[in-house]
């Protein structure tokens, strides 16, 4: 349960919405015992149940000071059924999310005023355009978000959305409806002042949209719209003058119209991200970034078949704002494309994401860019072409700012950066490791030693390290670990999950072992002189732990400890009297 509450510490606002089992009775119970509701959400069964129409009663009289309601209906299989609950809770509903309806029949027999005060509707199921038209009447006044979503409308008869609304409060709309027309979408719009659209499943042409003003429009998702090409998205920017966030996936965008776009104002994106959008060329992505690039800080390109050697081309500067690049699942994408975009983005990029690409890291020495850039945080996982030399290379050219490495199921052991003498990452804070399953000992030894003394989180989860050895004796890289992981770790042993403890024992708040074999009896002779800052401490699965294990690791770091798994594990409790 998620609670929320005021200056005077009393919970005022109550969130049951990740209970799906409240019951009628435990909602009667609930009324009766809380002194103030003022606000509440829920999850609401069998509407047409007596029982429930009874607790709402209550509720709603026990506490008139409620102003808001927000109500989750699963698995409504006859709409009219949630008309009963109206006359108790229609003045003070402000939030309702219906999913899953299997039958709309009693939507049209809802009368005005019996939503006043709802502000976000959510509807998944089955609906006719017409019945869209009719529960849109009974709360445009007030309605601020709308979301069709997963939406299957039955087209039984020739209507439209009618062209004489006006909804002065709307501000997000959600469709993703297959049989909503533009010409819909587009009424829809010339009704209010929509400050963030998402639409799914349409066939957009931009056609009608050309004649509507978006000029408040600050963020367009776009997803499955496969006719949606330049030329209809040349059309949606240029009536958006304030738009910040664009989201396209599934499209059929290239981008190679727009050399000839022009725009009265400064384009605004600041994010924009293409998600599978397989038609994207190299050209296109960069004569789109030279139009409307100017402010983005984010770029995330997912699954796309850019190489990004088309970067190469000229000497522009593209996005001279980004901080934030994400080429996950770009296979195609190339190492030269890489130095490429990152020579003509890279001035303030922070943030690199080149997760499930095929980057080796196999380049050639001229690459000097890379020593330039600020780059703070890289993700390499799943990166199953990139090995050692091309790890180190990636290193010596990226390493020096980095605080986040994230390298979970690399093929690389480490061992070959023993022979840079210098710190390649003496910033680092946080390293994963997970599922490296090549990593050695004496690799993690080497990476380790790379490190400064910023480290603060070492994620280990399902390697082959033992822990022994690992750490250097007269390196502090591990002195103010706060978070490790060791979980899956068969082979990690007692002396090394303990030698590398024994580094990090004044500042470690997390320790996770999960079905290691360690017996803990080692722990307890650890020795440092402040105390024990651990919080959480997970044994699941250790078969091996011992209670005289457990007792010494507890007085030895129980202090502060918050949270302790000991699930399948052959702890008896005798010895514990001694802690």
């Amino acid at each position: 349960m998620r609670v929320e509450q005021d200056e005077k510490k009393l919970f005022k606002h109550w969130n049951f919405q990740d209970f799906k089992k409240m019951n009628s009775k435990e909602l009667s119970k609930f009324s009766d015992e809380v002194k103030i509701v003022e606000g509440l959400s829920l999850v609401l069964h069998s509407p047409n149940d007596d029982a429930w129409l009874s607790s709402l009663k209550h509720l709603i009289e026990s506490h008139p000071e409620m102003q808001d309601l927000g109500l989750i209906i699963d698995g409504l299989d006859i709409f009219e059924r949630f008309g009963k609950c109206l006359p108790i809770i229609g003045h003070v509903l402000k939030e309702l999310l219906i999913t899953s309806c299997t039958c709309s029949d009693g939507i049209e027999d809802l009368y005005p005023g019996s939503l006043p005060v709802l502000e976000t509707l959510k509807y998944d199921g089955k609906m006719s355009i017409f019945e869209v038209g009719h529960l849109l009447s009974i709360c445009r006044s007030t309605i601020k978000t709308l979301n069709f979503g997963d939406i299957y409308l039955r087209i039984t008869e020739d209507h439209h959305l009618p062209s004489n609304w006006h909804f002065p409060l709307l501000e997000e709309v959600a469709f993703f409806g297959y049989s909503l027309s533009e010409t819909d979408l587009s009424e829809l719009l010339n009704a209010a002042q929509i400050k963030v659209l998402k639409i799914a499943n349409i066939f957009l042409t931009g056609a009608s949209l050309s004649r509507q003003s978006l000029s408040t429009l600050t963020e367009l998702h776009v997803h499955q719209c496969l006719i949606l090409n330049d030329s209809a998205l040349k059309t949606l920017i240029k009536k958006c003058p304030m738009l910040n966030i664009l989201h396209l996936s599934k499209t059929q965008i290239n981008g190679e119209q727009f050399s000839d776009l022009q725009l009265g104002f400064t384009p605004q994106i600041a994010h924009l991200e293409l998600k599978n959008c397989k038609t994207l060329t190299d050209a296109g992505l960069a004569t789109f970034l030279r139009k409307v690039g100017e402010n983005i800080k984010v770029i995330k390109i997912r699954g796309s078949d850019i190489t990004g050697e088309g970067f190469a081309q000229g000497h522009f500067k593209f996005a001279p704002k980004l901080e934030i690049l994400d080429l996950t699942g770009c296979q195609a994408m190339t190492y030269k494309g890489l130095f490429a975009m990152i020579t003509q983005l890279g001035a303030k990029l922070k943030v690199l994401n080149l997760s499930r690409t095929l980057i080796s890291g196999q380049i050639n020495n001229n690459c000097t860019i890379y020593g330039q850039t600020k780059l703070t945080e890289l993700d390499l996982s799943k990166c199953q072409e990139l090995f050692d030399p091309g790890f180190l290379t990636i290193m010596s050219n990226l390493g020096a700012k980095l605080k986040v490495l994230q390298l979970a199921h690399a093929n690389i052991t480490g061992e070959n950066m023993s022979d840079f003498k210098s710190k390649l990452l003496p910033e680092l804070e946080f390293l994963d490791l997970a599922f490296c399953r090549h990593i050695t000992d004496t690799g993690l030894k080497v990476i380790l030693n790379h490190c400064g003394n910023k480290l603060k989180k070492l994620n280990l989860l399902r390697t082959e390290i033992t822990g022994e050895g690992v750490v250097d004796p007269f390196s502090d890289a591990c002195s103010k670990l706060e978070d490790l992981n060791l979980d899956f770790g068969l082979r990690v042993t007692e002396a090394g999950a303990a030698a590398i403890l024994d580094k990090c024992a004044a500042s470690i708040r997390v320790l996770k072992l999960n079905q290691t074999q360690v017996t803990g009896e080692t722990f307890g002779r650890i020795a440092f002189d402040s105390d024990s800052q651990l919080e959480e401490l997970h044994l699941d699965n250790c078969y091996k732990l011992t209670d005289a294990g457990l007792a010494s690791i507890l007085n030895r770091f129980g202090a502060k400890l918050r949270v302790l798994g000991l699930r399948m594990t052959n702890i008896t409790g005798e010895n514990f009297g001694e802690i």
